[in-house]
This record gives C-alpha cells, sequence and structure tokens, in this order.
C-alpha cells in the first residue's frame, strides 16, 4: 500500500475533474513527463466510469499498461485499476475532501506482489520508488488545477433573452453529470445525420435545455 496527501490550493470540483479527465492526466501526471513521446490511446467516454486510457513507451520507467476508471463518485471519489505491462495489476484510489478554500486530496494505490521472494522483497522498496512520483504528480495536479481554473470564466453573469417561435429537432436523454458532454455529442451527430437524410439544413447554432 502507498499514500501520499497533499492540500492543493485549487476547488474540490475542479481538482476532481483533472483526475476524472483522463485527457488531462497528460497535464500532471509525472509519468507522462517522464516520456512525453509514449503512444496515447483512449477509449469509452471522455471522463467518468468507463473511460480507459492505454499507453506504450520504450523507456523502461514508463513500459506499457492498460488504466480505466471503475468508479467515479463526483467531487468526492475516483478508482481506477491499472494493468502495468500486462502482468502488474494495481488499484488506485484518488479522494477529495475540503480544506478551507482549497482540497486535501490523498492519491493510494494498493497492489499484490504476489508470494514469491523476489515479488516480496521488490514491495519493501516500492513505497520509496513509487512515493516520489505520487508526490510529484500531487504538485503538477495542484499547478494543472489552478490553471485551468484561471481559464474558466470568474464570473457568469444571466440574462433573459426572448427569442420568436422556433422549428427546431429535439432529443431529450438522462445521464450522469460526469457524461454530460459524450451524451451531448451523440445526441447531436443524431440529429445531424437525421437532417442530412431529411434534406433539412440548421439555420441556428444547436442549443440544449436542462430540466
Amino acid at each position: 500500500n502507498i499514500s501520499r496527501t497533499k492540500v492543493l490550493d485549487a476547488p474540490k470540483d475542479v481538482v476532481f475533474n483533472e483526475v476524472n479527465t483522463l485527457e488531462y492526466w497528460e497535464d500532471w501526471s509525472p509519468w507522462h513527463r517522464i516520456d512525453p513521446k509514449m503512444s496515447l490511446q483512449y477509449e469509452g467516454p471522455q471522463q467518468g466510469e468507463g473511460a480507459v486510457y492505454e499507453w506504450q513507451s520504450e523507456n523502461e520507467d514508463v513500459g506499457n499498461g492498460r488504466l480505466e476508471i471503475i468508479s467515479s463518485d463526483p467531487y468526492e471519489n475516483i478508482n481506477t485499476h491499472m494493468i502495468f505491462d500486462g502482468q502488474y495489476h494495481s488499484d488506485i484510489e484518488y479522494s477529495f475532501e475540503e480544506a478551507g478554500e482549497g482540497t486535501r486530496c490523498t492519491w493510494t494505490m494498493h497492489s499484490d506482489m504476489g508470494n514469491n521472494i523476489i515479488g516480496r522483497w521488490m514491495g519493501l522498496f516500492m513505497d520509496g520508488m513509487v512515493g516520489k512520483d505520487f508526490e510529484k504528480g500531487l504538485e503538477n495536479l495542484e499547478i494543472t488545477a489552478k490553471r485551468r481554473l484561471a481559464d474558466l470564466p470568474q464570473e457568469i453573469t444571466p440574462k433573459i433573452v426572448e427569442v420568436g417561435p422556433r422549428r427546431v429537432i429535439t432529443m431529450r436523454k438522462d445521464c450522469p453529470s460526469s457524461e454530460i458532454s459524450s451524451t451531448l455529442d451523440e445526441c447531436y451527430r443524431a440529429m445531424v445525420s437525421h437532417m442530412a437524410a431529411e434534406g433539412v439544413k440548421a439555420v441556428e447554432p444547436p442549443f440544449s435545455i436542462y430540466h
């Protein structure tokens, strides 16, 4: 068991989304920075449960592997399962707690090194080796979360705009908040395909209504 905790100077929802969106890992994961040229392939949803990425690297410190988000409890916990070089399995958990205006993030890895002598001997050194990577990763996570926060609109002022009658094509879907982006993409693609088949052209941008 290897675990590291750090209070990050960023809101909990922003930190959570950095981990929950696998494509963001390229910005903060310590192993991505060891080999920026590693090959990456993404599968499934963009974020949350079922999101997967596989990596391949000629760097022996990075190797090849696969990581999947097994469960995602918004802004509280994320659980992942990692297979390294097709043989070593690890269950990795990220937990998030409010700490003043920041976030206490805990990164924990559970691995079974087996019953053989070499595996158990290696296990004695894992905390010192991987723990340093966790510490660096948490530092990177704070930097990228603060950068992401700075890019967000700092103030959103709602306003009422009256529009006249519109003829629209609509689809209604229910989904968890973590899948809003992929669900909207699915709906837009389906509607565009239907419009093309019916010879209908859009005269205004698409919009979404949250019930």
